[in-house]
């Protein structure tokens, strides 16, 4: 359903993460991709579901306001 998303989307994984497969992952990243979706891609290598320590939250949160600035327009 990867050709049904008009938004951009941010994608952000944790590779330990055990909720989550990381094939799972590469499938959406491969879908979306295959979709020409316009998205950004992040690997955690520390982190497992929550990013593992709080400079990984720091950094998600850094990489999301610079997301969230390119493809969100100010009114």
């Amino acid at each position: 359903n990867a050709d049904k998303i008009f938004i951009p989307i941010f994608v952000m994984h944790g590779i330990y993460d055990t909720r989550v497969d990381m094939e799972q992952v590469k499938l959406f990243e491969k879908s979306l991709r295959t979709a020409n979706a316009d998205f950004d891609t992040y690997y955690y290598t520390r982190g497992g579901h929550g990013f593992g320590s709080q400079e990984g939250w720091l950094d998600f949160f850094g990489k999301m306001d610079a997301f969230i600035q390119t493809h969100v327009p100010a009114r």
